[in-house]
C-alpha cells in the first residue's frame, strides 16, 4: 500500500515538473502503423502512455492518453515497450507496458488491464505478437519477476498461461512467420534465440551460427519470402535463409545493441535497422552490405515502415519520434 502510494506522489511530482519545464524530449519505446489506414501511427513511450496521430504522423497532430494506465493498478504501467494491433480490427490494440498487458478497442481512446493468469500486478511486457492467421491467439514475452519471466499465450481474450519458462530469462522479442503460425521466434537476454514448431509445445536453439549466449532485442521476417528471417543483437545482426535453422553473422558490430530490424514490405531486398546510440543502417541487397544513412543522435528502439508508400518510415527513439518521406535520407522530428 505504502508502494502504491508514493508511486503515486512520484508520479504527480513527475507530472507538475514537466508542466513547469515545458516540453520535453519523450523516449518513444515502440510506433506502429495501422495495416488499413497508414495515416494512423500509434506508439507507446515511457512517460505520457499511448500517443497517437491520425494525421499522417505529422508535428501537432499527436494526441495521449495516460489516465488509463495510471497507478496505483500496478508499478509503472504508462511506460509501454509494445503495441500489437489486430490485423481483423486494427481499432482493437494491446499495449506491453511495466504493468502487464492493456487492451483497447476505439483506437486508443480507452484501455483496460487485460492481465489475467499472470498473477501479479509488477509484470513486465516487453513484447507482444498476434497470431496473423487467428488474431484471436496472442503472445506475451515477459520480464520482471524471476516466476514469472517467459512467453505466453492467450486465446480468445482468456487468461495467459505460459508456454516457455526459464527462471532468470528475459524475453525481449517475438515473432510468428507468416505463412506458418505454429512457428514462433523468442529472443532472449542471457540465451539467445530459441525457436518452436509446434506453437510452444517444445522449444530448441538453432542448429548453428547464431550464439546461443546472444542478447536477442529484435527479430524481423522477410514477408515475401518467411524463410527469410533477420535478428538484431548485441553484437550486430544475424541473417537465416531457412526459417532459423541456419543463421549468418551479416552486420558484425561487437559492442553495438541492435534494437530494431524491418523489411521493406514491397521491396525485400532493402532492410533498415536502428543501432544504440542513434545510427540507422540500411541494406538494398537483403543483407549482405550494409550503410549508415543517418545518425539521429538518440538509440533507435523501433522502425515502422508504411506498407503503402514504404519511402515513408517512422523511427521511436530516445528523442521522440522522426519521419522520413525519402526512405531515410532525410528525417524530421514530429513528436518530442
Amino acid at each position: 500500500m505504502k508502494r502504491g502510494i508514493i508511486l503515486v506522489i512520484l508520479f504527480l511530482m513527475t507530472q507538475a515538473l514537466g508542466m513547469m519545464l515545458g516540453p520535453t524530449n519523450e523516449t518513444v519505446r515502440t510506433v506502429v502503423i495501422d495495416p488499413t489506414n497508414p495515416m494512423k501511427i500509434n506508439a507507446g513511450t515511457e512517460n505520457v502512455g499511448f500517443i497517437r496521430s491520425i494525421e499522417g504522423g505529422n508535428t501537432s497532430t499527436w494526441t495521449s492518453n495516460i489516465d488509463d494506465f495510471k497507478p496505483p493498478q500496478s508499478v509503472a504501467p504508462w511506460i509501454i515497450m509494445s503495441l500489437a494491433i489486430d490485423p481483423d480490427h486494427p481499432e482493437k490494440m494491446f499495449a506491453g507496458t511495466w504493468g502487464g498487458v492493456y487492451k483497447t478497442s476505439d483506437g486508443g481512446e480507452t484501455w483496460v488491464e487485460f492481465n489475467g493468469g499472470f498473477g501479479s500486478n509488477s509484470t513486465i511486457v516487453n513484447t507482444l505478437v498476434i497470431d496473423p492467421s487467428n488474431p484471436g491467439t496472442i503472445y506475451a514475452g515477459l520480464g520482471g519477476p524471476i516466476g514469472l519471466r517467459g512467453v505466453y499465450r492467450s486465446i480468445n481474450g482468456g487468461s495467459w498461461t505460459p508456454i516457455l519458462q526459464n527462471a532468470g530469462e528475459n524475453i525481449l522479442a517475438l515473432a510468428i512467420k507468416p505463412d506458418n503460425s505454429n512457428l514462433i521466434l523468442a529472443g532472449t537476454d542471457i540465451n539467445g534465440l530459441k525457436i518452436t514448431k509446434n506453437g510452444g509445445n517444445n522449444w530448441y536453439h538453432p542448429i548453428g551460427g547464431l550464439p546461443n549466449n546472444k542478447q536477442v532485442h529484435t527479430i524481423g521476417f522477410d514477408p515475401g519470402h518467411p524463410n527469410n528471417i533477420f535478428v538484431g543483437c548485441y553484437g550486430g545482426i544475424y541473417k537465416s535463409e531457412d526459417a532459423g535453422r541456419h543463421w549468418t553473422l551479416v552486420y558484425p558490430s561487437p559492442t553495438t545493441h541492435v534494437y530494431t530490424v524491418v523489411v521493406d514490405p514491397k521491396n525485400p531486398i532493402k532492410v533498415l535497422a536502428g543501432l544504440v546510440g542513434g545510427d540507422i543502417i540500411k541494406s538494398t541487397d537483403g543483407g549482405d552490405t550494409w550503410n549508415i544513412i543517418t545518425d539521429l543522435n538518440a538509440s533507435i528502439y523501433d522502425l515502422a515502415i508504411d506498407h503503402i508508400k514504404p519511402n515513408k518510415i517512422f523511427a521511436a527513439t530516445q528523442n521522440g519520434i522522426y519521419k522520413s518521406t525519402d526512405g531515410g535520407t532525410s528525417w524530421d522530428r514530429v513528436y518530442h
